[in-house]
């Protein structure tokens, strides 16, 4: 909830567009206010299909059930390091009685984040900005000036890509640690399409959670953050990367996805930065009304996952 980031967002009733920047401005270092929340709630408004409560469900009940801590989340709880752990809400979700981040396959619960999901899930991404909860965050130690922070919407820039315009999105240029950004894309069957780049600035921003809300807020940082749409009438390639060569590498994925070449074997051998990672989607006939199968891949050294949806009557 405290990232910041840009996005890419294609809507189903339109081929135009367009892109979402909500990173922060501010110096290196300095605490920004949360703006993920409100740029999902904004791109909901304008693009969105399923109820907002749908999609912050899934979340909330996570959190409050638990999960189980898998390899890439485990090595996420390491990278926080001493002073994730040095804040007693942190350590209280991330790591154990023993002063170590939890391990792979142990359960992962936060309450107190699923009590601010709920709120969210109830009132939608305004409770971010108004009322109780949003007065809980202004009033959190190192809370920033959330006056200071804008969520910008523009039509996307295209390029030339084999008959179809290519949208790009970058921003940054990953000082930030490894393990700082995150990425993600979807692709609807209606040819609606989102790929998004995420950052805490560092590992789990400040490292400390706000107040009992459940999350840290972000640090302002230049965190690589890429996003690719392909689409004229169809939308036929979308993905997103993080890392210091994610331009070069999302650039060689989809230069060779639309050549022929294994999506998973791009992805294996993509070129962005350690372990921050690279996601693809890709339609050969496009969406909507493909007349064949899209194929969707996560870069295996993320950690990601990847699912691929039939299409029903």
């Amino acid at each position: 909830l405290g990232a910041q980031g840009q996005c890419l967002v294609r809507g189903s009733a339109s081929a135009d567009v367009m892109a979402i920047n909500f990173v922060s401005k501010a110096a290196s270092g300095a605490v920004v206010p949360p703006a993920a929340g409100r740029a999902f709630g904004l791109m909901h408004a304008r693009f969105g299909r399923l109820a907002w409560s749908q999609l912050v469900s899934p979340g909330e009940v996570l959190a409050r059930t638990g999960f189980k801590a898998t390899r890439a989340s485990a090595r996420s709880f390491a990278a926080g390091g001493a002073t994730l752990l040095a804040d007693p809400l942190s350590r209280a979700v991330f790591g154990r009685f023993d002063g170590t981040s939890r391990a792979e396959g142990e359960l992962v619960q936060q309450p107190e984040l699923a009590a601010t999901l709920e709120q969210i899930r109830l009132k939608g991404a305004l409770a971010l900005t108004r009322g109780p909860l949003a007065e809980a965050i202004a009033g959190a130690p190192m809370a920033a000036d959330g006056n200071a922070f804008n969520i910008e919407i523009a039509p996307a820039v295209a390029s030339n890509g084999g008959g179809d315009p290519v949208y790009q999105s970058v921003t940054g240029a990953n000082t930030a640690p490894e393990l700082s950004g995150t990425a993600f894309v979807i692709a609807g069957r209606y040819g609606d399409a989102v790929a998004c780049g995420l950052t805490m600035g560092q590992p789990f921003g400040t490292k400390r959670m706000v107040g009992s809300l459940g999350f840290a807020f972000a640090t302002a940082a230049n965190t690589r953050l890429a996003s690719v749409i392909q689409g004229g009438t169809r939308t036929r390639f979308v993905g997103a990367a993080a890392g210091s060569t994610a331009v070069t590498a999302l650039s060689q994925i989809y230069n060779g996805a639309i050549n022929g070449t294994s999506l998973a074997g791009l992805l294996a051998t993509n070129k962005a930065s350690g372990e921050e990672p690279a996601h693809a989607i890709y339609c050969p006939s496009g969406l909507p009304d493909s007349d064949g199968p899209c194929t969707a891949e996560a870069d295996p050294r993320g950690a990601g996952l990847a699912v691929a949806a039939l299409r029903m009557p």
